[in-house]
């Protein structure tokens, strides 16, 4: 197994990418994924969407792949976060296990990642053949994107975006 490592936390202004690699649902709750995008917003960061529109399952699991490759990538991403779990994110592991040059992106350029359900998968996956360490939390869509009262105190979204926040952008240990 491959030694532990970390990403750097979050500060204003670093980029988050919203990916899909279980649930495909961009595209039937697109507005909960830009409210998503609209917090986050809100609260300093920038945000970007990676998602491929899918034809067929064949397509379905070429573009999951293509966007957690790209999101990894891309140097100017700091955060990775899930729009939501699902039940197919298995059918990506083979894939992601043989690619070796996408560990080694992951190694040199480690990002926050953040997402919770059948996303534990990625999680293990990170882990084990990167060493990257995740924060199994919110997802884009049904939590931080489901309500329109995000400045309300006492709102349950309140909290976890602040514990969320929290998490990833402090440089002290939890």
């Amino acid at each position: 197994m491959p030694s532990p490592i970390r990403a750097n936390h979050l500060v204003s202004g670093d980029k988050i990418a919203f990916i899909s690699p279980s649930e495909r649902i961009n595209s039937t709750l697109p507005a909960v994924v830009d409210r998503a995008a609209a917090v986050l917003s809100n609260k300093g960061f920038q945000v970007q969407t990676f998602f491929n529109k899918d034809e067929g399952i064949q397509s379905c699991i070429e573009n999951r792949l293509s966007e957690i490759r790209a999101a990894f990538s891309d140097p100017s991403i700091s955060a990775v976060i899930t729009t939501i779990g699902g039940t197919t994110f298995t059918e990506l592991l083979p894939a992601l296990i043989a690619d070796k040059e996408l560990h080694e992106t992951i190694r040199a350029n480690p990002k926050v990642v953040v997402g919770y359900s059948d996303i534990t998968g990625l999680h293990w996956f990170l882990y084990a053949m990167t060493g990257l360490r995740t924060f199994y939390g919110p997802g884009a869509v049904p939590e931080i994107g489901e309500s329109n009262d995000i400045n309300d105190k006492d709102t349950p979204l309140k909290f976890c975006v602040d514990s969320l926040l929290r998490a990833i952008s402090s440089p002290e240990p939890l």
